[in-house]
């Protein structure tokens, strides 16, 4: 079975694709679960819809692409999770800024910078540490589910809050890199900064 149904697919993107469509889109999934779209999207779906609209809310610099003809690339750990399955649904055939768009399984940290997002599932929580400190000086939009993750040094976490998924950005780490995030999706999220 298909995690990602093609009439569910095409509703997202149509959504994504109008003006409006992904700040509407994102702030519809600040809704409780108890609402209608609790019966619509899943989780996983909510968490892949948050990752493929990133992008119109985030600037990467000229430097994050080896050239003009780059591809925009998504990456995971674990390209069998629920969520970055469901995220390559979506992405197929899609382009972000003139760029085609692919998903990649990175195999190896020292090649994260090979990637514009990278999604790290709860289910590797034992890579975190090593993903962060990899990620220090990269301008990779590095995410995960996994819980204390952006106190930790990630960039974003989605979690569930009140029975909502919500971003939480941790906005020392973002003025580490040369990632130019969205006034708009910056009133949306929740802002921390690293432990001490």
């Amino acid at each position: 079975m298909a995690l990602l149904s093609p009439i569910k697919k095409n509703m997202i993107r149509r959504l994504c694709r109008t003006r409006v469509g992904p700040l509407l889109l994102l702030g519809l999934f600040f809704m409780p679960v108890s609402d209608l779209y609790a019966d619509t999207f899943s989780d996983h779906e909510v968490k892949a819809v948050f990752l493929y609209n990133f992008p119109n809310f985030v600037r990467w610099p000229k430097s994050a692409f080896q050239n003009d003809e780059k591809s925009f690339v998504y990456c995971g750990i674990n390209d069998s999770e629920p969520v970055t399955m469901t995220l390559k649904a979506l992405i197929e055939g899609e382009k972000v800024n003139s760029r085609s768009v692919r998903f990649q399984r990175l195999q190896r940290i020292e090649n994260m910078t090979q990637c514009q997002v990278l999604f790290l599932s709860k289910d590797r929580s034992a890579l975190a540490d090593r993903l962060i400190e990899a990620a220090e000086d990269t301008n990779v939009l590095l995410v995960s589910d996994l819980q204390q993750f952006a106190v930790r040094g990630g960039l974003i976490e989605l979690t569930e809050v009140d029975g909502r998924i919500r971003p939480t950005i941790n906005i020392e780490q973002l003025e580490k890199t040369q990632l130019k995030v969205s006034s708009k999706l910056l009133r949306l999220a929740k802002r921390v900064r690293k432990m001490k």
